[in-house]
């Protein structure tokens, strides 16, 4: 498989994601005014169940296999061993998860039946990040994003049709979820597919390397069970705890957030791989390269948390409709989190490139900890907008630890110095006396704001454009910055 340059790469996953995430958007959001928000909240507390559950069968292997994918393509014989593993707890876990309710007997039998119909998404789906992120790594490592990205797109369409015929037809809940879940497999199949005909990968049952995977994968593993805890959690005890209505309302407004993660997965899927190779031969390049990452990340985190702030109600009303307006204050404070949990995810690859990933399943403690405490004096009292709280100080807590992890490495950043607080405090200012236009005005002048605060406060400075300009120019651009 001959690889890609770094800024095609970095472009297929833009578009790739933009894309992706907005036809998933569009049907989601036609999901969730036909089922309404007890229904949805059903459906979304299953779907946050099983992304709970999929972590115990995960083990922390991908971001290992990718590691040494993307420095010796000749390990092969680990994705086989880690899909095979994967597969044998999967099957075990879905038995496991039937014996139980069939015992307790307090679900409900449309529930169960949902939940059955779901599991299969964790083998076919790229939302679960399980078998098929370990078949998307030799395509990650030779920088090949647009196949991967390709299938996920036709995943999203698929499931934008699917949800349209299903909810123009009066579909079920169970019906709906099988749809949900065919829409995954023609991308599936892609993959498998263009694998085989490559050569670069080819399936077979296997244990190679797997004491040493186990090893090198354990730390991760725990922090990725308490890391999708954190992220699931919250909508599953309000579905047990308050209503599933109140679920419902909460999950629609985490959907709104989702669009966010394509910034952290672009950069870390791109750049990945360059500083794994360049650290040691070029280590001021690769520090250049972290310290720009992080600038974009923060740069666009907040700019959409900063408008999330002033126009919640707005945005609820337009997409969701007058009943989802409750969730306003769930909203802003879940964007607000995400912002600290994205540059904590840039973070925790950082570390793992420097061979210290045990810092990640530190953080995931503090982490989950934090969140556990909160949402016990929180949940209750203040429904989703005490889970939002939760989440939110939670995610400040995480994201000091990493970053003073940092300090300590090579990657150390000077992200928070005082002309970027107060470039962003100015934002801020303007975005408040922005507030009384309606939500079309406020977007042109924040953003018109935005790029004129950027030239006078200089976020961006000369050697940052240098830097993407010599990324236009790949592939000489590392050799240039060798001299």
């Amino acid at each position: 498989m001959k690889a890609s340059n770094p800024l095609k790469n970095l472009f297929s996953i833009v578009f790739g994601r933009t894309s992706e995430l907005i036809l998933t958007f569009f049907a989601i959001t036609v999901l969730i005014r036909y089922l309404g928000s007890s229904q949805y909240g059903v459906f979304s507390s299953v779907v946050a169940l099983l992304g709970i559950l999929s972590k115990f069968i995960d083990l922390g292997f991908s971001q290992i296999i990718f590691r040494e994918f993307s420095s010796n393509s000749k390990m092969r014989e680990v994705i086989n061993s880690a899909i095979t593993i994967r597969l044998l707890l999967f099957f075990t876990l879905m038995l496991f998860y039937n014996i139980f309710v069939f015992f307790i007997q307090i679900v409900e039998p449309e529930e169960i039946i949902i939940t059955n119909i779901l599991f299969f998404n964790i083998i076919i789906s790229a939302k679960f990040r399980n078998i098929r992120d370990l078949l998307e790594i030799p395509f990650k490592s030779k920088l090949r994003m647009d196949i991967v990205m390709f299938a996920t797109f036709l995943d999203s369409l698929l499931l934008l049709i699917f949800i349209l015929v299903g909810s123009s037809y009066n579909y079920s809940l169970v019906e709906i979820t099988i749809l949900y879940t065919l829409a995954n497999l023609p991308g599936f199949l892609i993959l498998i597919f263009l694998l085989n005909k490559s050569e670069v990968f080819n399936f077979e049952f296997g244990f190679k390397n797997i004491k040493w995977l186990m090893k090198e994968s354990l730390p991760l593993w725990g922090a990725g069970i308490l890391t999708v805890i954190f992220l699931q959690l919250d909508i599953v005890l309000l579905k047990l705890f308050i209503s599933s209505k109140d679920a419902g309302l909460y999950s629609a407004a985490l959907r709104i957030g989702v669009p966010l993660s394509i910034i952290p997965l672009s950069i870390v899927t791109t750049i990945f791989p360059i500083v794994v190779k360049k650290r040691n031969e070029n280590p001021k390049l690769s520090q250049h390269i972290v310290d720009f990452s992080f600038k974009i990340l923060l740069f666009l985190l907040l700019f959409s948390s900063i408008v999330v702030t002033f126009k919640s109600k707005e945005i609820l009303l337009l997409l969701y409709g007058v009943e989802f307006q409750e969730a306003s204050s769930s909203l802003i404070l879940i964007f607000w989190s995400f912002t600290f949990y994205y540059l904590s995810q840039l973070s925790q690859n950082l570390i793992t490139i420097i061979g210290k990933q045990k810092n990640n399943f530190y953080y995931s403690i503090i982490l989950i900890t934090s969140f556990l405490i909160l949402l016990f004096f929180t949940l209750r009292s203040l429904g989703p907008t005490g889970a939002g709280l939760s989440r939110l100080i939670s995610s400040i807590i995480g994201f000091l630890f990493l970053y003073f992890v940092l300090t300590k490495t090579e990657f150390k950043s000077d992200l928070f110095n005082f002309k970027n607080l107060v470039y962003f405090i100015s934002l801020f200012v303007i975005a408040y006396f922005s507030n009384v236009f309606g939500l079309f005005y406020f977007l042109l002048v924040i953003s018109i704001s935005t790029i004129f605060l950027t030239y006078i406060f200089k976020y961006f400075n000369y050697e940052d454009f240098l830097l993407f300009n010599q990324f236009l120019k790949e592939p000489k651009w590392l050799k240039r910055f060798q001299k």
